[in-house]
This record gives C-alpha cells, sequence and structure tokens, in this order.
C-alpha cells in the first residue's frame, strides 16, 4: 500500500445471473498476499498508473486478460478478465483464491509486458 492507497485492486462484475459464494473474500486474500511484492519490487515506480484495478467477469467462457485504459482521475490501470459463472461460483475459499492468483499473475505480466516493467516476480 503505497500512501494509504492500494496498489492491487480486485473486483467482479456478474454477465449472467447467479452468485459466487466465496469471491470477496478470496480476492481480498489475493490482494493482501501480492501487494507486498509491489513494494518490494517497485513494480509500479516507472508506471503511468499507480494502481492495477482488475475486474473479474463472472460469464460464460475463459477470456485472456484484457487491458483497458488509463483513468487518469484515479490512477487506475483497468483490466479484466471472464471465467464462467457455472465453474468458479461454488468453489472453496481456498480453491477460489487460487484460480484468482493464477488470473492476477497472468493480468500483471501482460501489464509488465505492455507498460516495459519489470515482471520476472510475476512469471
Amino acid at each position: 500500500m503505497k500512501n494509504g492507497k492500494r496498489e492491487l485492486l480486485i473486483g467482479a462484475v456478474g454477465l449472467v445471473k447467479g452468485s459466487v459464494k466465496n469471491g470477496g473474500k478470496a480476492m481480498v486474500a489475493v490482494c493482501n498476499e501480492l501487494e507486498p511484492e509491489f513494494e518490494r519490487t517497485k513494480f509500479l515506480n516507472d508506471a503511468p498508473f499507480d494502481t492495477v484495478s482488475i475486474i473479474v467477469r463472472y460469464g460464460t467462457k475463459w477470456s485472456a486478460p484484457e487491458l483497458g485504459r488509463i483513468n487518469k482521475r484515479h490512477s487506475e490501470l483497468e483490466a479484466a478478465v471472464e471465467v464462467p459463472m457455472s465453474e468458479v461460483r461454488m468453489l472453496e475459499e481456498s480453491k477460489m483464491a487460487d484460480l484468482l492468483k493464477k488470473l492476477t499473475l497472468e493480468v500483471l505480466v501482460e501489464v509488465a509486458s505492455k507498460f516495459n516493467l519489470d515482471g520476472e516476480v510475476w512469471k
């Protein structure tokens, strides 16, 4: 956390009807686990944004990470990835956290590649 502001945010949105049992707890766990690495490696020091904001879209398919625009007002890079609601809705918290960590690492590798940042720690 830099200046009291998170450097990694993970949220979710449903594209189809349903709810995910342990999504929220798993998202917080992944942020808490990975965020210290942002500070240790100074990952965002040379980035044109202060925060990576990932939206997990609960939909019908698996998708590759999509990097969106930089929200200048909040200095956030917007990113998203879609996962099938039917496959994740009843996952146990630890399995959901493992899945979210894998997806987050994929997004961070893409971010490092696109913005020429040192992303070795994420590989």
